[in-house]
């Protein structure tokens, strides 16, 4: 029982923390500004070196030969994916944001406009509302969810 109540406070500090960071980075991204969506990043998947090609290598190697052929038969080179490219401005200077996240389609339309908070003295920093409330989200679940499951378990298979 003890473990379980260790296992709370930590899961309760996570929060904590999580919420802190987010309501931090709110406050101090007090500006909003348009961010528009200006093009967007391609990442081409590229074979790996199978120079010495072993057991593993030679799975690889067809493999490749099965996807190459799948892709040849869509007439596409290579698997591409997508990251898309915003711009803002702030006091008459442009800055640019590459999305870290990879899809394999052009999901937004170019020139599409998103709300976007940045810090005035520091407009490199930027807050976008709806993809942090979404990490806190997942964060508070994940961090909920292990004690409850910790005290399902000690309920059931416990002393």
């Amino acid at each position: 029982m003890i473990a379980f109540i260790i296992v709370a406070l930590i899961s309760a500090t996570i929060i904590a923390l999580a919420y802190a960071r987010y309501a931090e980075r709110k406050n101090a991204c007090s500006q909003i500004v348009e961010c528009r969506l200006i093009t967007y990043d391609e990442k081409i998947h590229a074979a790996p070196d199978l120079s010495d090609p072993g057991i593993i290598g030679n799975y690889y190697k067809q493999q490749m030969k099965i996807d190459r052929e799948r892709y040849m038969e869509r007439e596409r080179r290579a698997p591409v994916e997508f990251s898309p490219v915003y711009a803002y401005t702030v006091n008459d200077k442009v800055y640019k944001i590459r999305d870290n996240t990879f899809t394999a389609r052009k999901d937004e339309p170019l020139g599409n406009i998103i709300p976007l908070f940045v810090d005035p003295s520091n407009p490199e920093r930027r807050f976008f509302p709806e993809p942090e409330k979404e990490k806190l989200k997942i964060i508070c679940v994940i961090a909920a969810s292990v004690p409850v499951i910790m005290l399902l378990f000690l309920f059931l298979f416990g002393e």
